[in-house]
């Protein structure tokens, strides 16, 4: 039959569980002054029910630690048709220092002595015919410990103790 078939969608499918526990990713990054290395362990994702079925819900659980310091949550419900997914993430005690190592430590002109953040939120994202939405609901923020100094010099410039805000809402 050579006439044009409508689209039925994606294949429909059902997996009861999907996991990686104690999972480890290392990486070795050569490309700044001065390489860097940085291990993630243990790394663990849960996927109960997944499923491509329309307007059927998969729960979510992922973590994991990074070995300088920090650590990621994220539990919710993701709905792949039509694409759809709600919880809660949680980024907290992300080493300041290791993150200006890795990312910055070529690209700015001070440097990031110590300091680590608390990053929650309820989040709601889906993609509508309006286009792509993301909420964010009771949402902080909070970064502790802070010292920046010049590049190549041990004394902090500034110094920021405790920094918090909270009850934080987002609608994009």
């Amino acid at each position: 039959d050579k006439s044009p078939k409508e689209d039925e969608g994606i294949f429909p499918l059902n997996i009861t569980k999907i996991a990686i526990t104690e999972g480890k990713i290392s990486w070795e990054d050569d490309f700044y002054s001065q390489p860097q290395r940085e291990n993630l362990t243990p790394l663990n994702l849960t996927i109960d029910n997944f499923t491509t079925i329309e307007n059927e819900h998969s729960q979510l659980g992922f973590s994991l630690q990074l070995a300088s310091g920090g650590r990621l949550d994220w539990q919710g419900s993701i709905k792949l048709t039509p694409l759809q997914s709600h919880g809660h993430i949680k980024l907290d005690k992300v080493n300041f220092n290791k993150v200006w190592q890795l990312f910055l430590q070529d690209l700015v002109n001070f440097k990031i002595l110590s300091g680590e953040e608390l990053i929650e939120a309820d989040y709601h994202f889906s993609n509508t015919a309006q286009g792509m939405q993301l909420a964010l609901n009771n949402a902080h923020v909070g970064i502790f410990k802070v010292q920046l100094s010049e590049k190549g010099k041990l004394e902090p410039l500034i110094s920021i103790p405790d920094f918090k805000v909270s009850g934080i809402v987002f609608n994009l």
